[in-house]
């Protein structure tokens, strides 16, 4: 008996592994015509159902929205665990909006704190409950980030859930399951949006240069901010994870930049882009093959060459890009990574805690998205009790 709760089973390369209602993964190894208990270990927080095999190696999910990936070895079994992402997060150079599902709440950066205003919240208001770090290269070196001075804006409060959002100078916008809804920033003394018209709903939304892009499967719709029409639709084969690179649009797959008139020119690229970053030279992160080793790239866009390449070793998950004078950092789901760029390479490692969801640049600030992931777990459908661990 492996347990006296619901459990789900798999069998890969040898070894039988099950996970259920006790979340714990235990490991059964195939010696002399038996299974043997091999290995238990504790990945994740809640009741995980789902058990699968990717790339030879077995794969858990569950309830807690954590996925895990488990090898056998020889004498232990390993695993790596990746946090829930969510794009909850959109900044400008001085104004964040995090967004709470059914409603967003906007921050001023870089300024001095002060008391919130009142006039823009109605009593007894909960803010988010997400917060912002400043990290500076001071910081990076001391044992915990610095809280970010902010100001709060405002509290937009939505009719549906919203699955993105996007932020620029002059606009704002999010989408529902219904529609995406587009305002305008008002350049007054206080910080107003004026809704300017709803569109047809997407699965992700951003801004670049004068336009609203709007994605759907296969298909991506450039609207213009000025005349609020459509001005370009771009089929396309399959999922693209898009960037905005000020006045250019870039596709994470086929590494095709869209300019401000709208024309498409392809990059002399050969990895598939998983995030970037405009500093002095255009900045792309890459994964060098299926491998665990992921390529920071420095591209000159106006050649369209690369300039130098750094790799990053020992990291099992990036995401994120920033830099800051000589320095280029990068986050996990729990600490932000540095290095110089014009040196030798020498990763610093500063842990900020779970469960982070984003990093943005500002002109003074680097700023962390993230939640307390002790307080997340309290809100988890307990699982069944687990027993004192027994190897054999």
């Amino acid at each position: 008996q492996v347990r006296d709760s619901a459990i789900v089973a798999i069998a890969n390369d040898g070894y039988l592994y099950f996970i259920g209602q006790d979340s714990r993964l235990v490991c059964y190894k195939h010696v002399d015509e038996r299974f043997v208990r091999f290995a238990q270990t504790d990945a994740h927080y809640s009741e995980a159902m789902c058990l699968g095999v990717f790339a030879r190696k077995v794969v858990s999910a569950g309830r807690d929205a954590i996925i895990a990936f488990y090898e056998a070895k020889e004498d232990s079994l390993h695993f790596k665990k990746f946090y829930p992402r969510r794009r909850i997060s959109a900044c400008t150079d001085n104004v964040i909006a995090i967004n709470n599902k059914t409603s967003v709440d906007f921050y001023a950066v870089d300024e001095e704190p002060c008391k919130k205003e009142e006039s823009f919240m109605h009593k007894n208001e909960v803010h988010s409950e997400e917060l912002l770090v400043r990290l500076s290269e001071d910081a990076l070196d001391a044992a915990h980030p610095q809280e970010l001075p902010c100001r709060y804006l405002m509290k937009l409060h939505l009719e549906e859930v919203a699955s993105c959002i996007a932020l620029c100078e002059d606009h704002f916008a999010y989408t529902t399951q219904c529609k995406t809804r587009l305002y305008r920033r008002m350049r007054d003394t206080v910080f107003r949006l004026e809704h300017l018209r709803d569109m047809e709903k997407c699965i992700e939304l951003l801004f670049f240069g004068e336009y609203l892009v709007l994605q759907n499967p296969l298909l991506i719709s450039l609207i213009s901010l000025s005349t609020l029409e459509t001005a370009k639709k771009i089929s396309v084969p399959g999922y693209e994870k898009l960037f905005s690179l000020g006045n250019f649009l870039l596709f994470s797959e086929s590494c095709i930049l869209v300019g401000p008139t709208l024309e498409e020119t392809e990059m002399n690229f050969p990895f598939r882009i998983l995030d970037v970053f405009v500093g002095e030279h255009l900045c792309l992160l890459s994964r060098k093959g299926t491998s665990a080793v992921y390529v920071v790239t420095r591209f000159d866009i106006s050649r369209n060459t690369i300039v130098d390449r750094k790799y990053i070793k020992d990291v099992h998950e990036v995401r994120g890009l920033a830099e800051r004078g000589d320095r280029m950092f990068f986050c996990s789901s729990s600490s932000v990574y540095s290095y110089g760029l014009n040196s030798e390479f020498n990763l610093k490692k500063t842990y900020v805690g779970e469960l982070v969801y984003s990093m943005h640049a500002t002109p003074r600030n680097l700023v962390l998205v993230y939640d307390d992931w002790t307080e997340i777990t309290k809100g988890f459908k307990r699982a069944a009790d687990k027993k004192k661990f027994l190897k054999k």
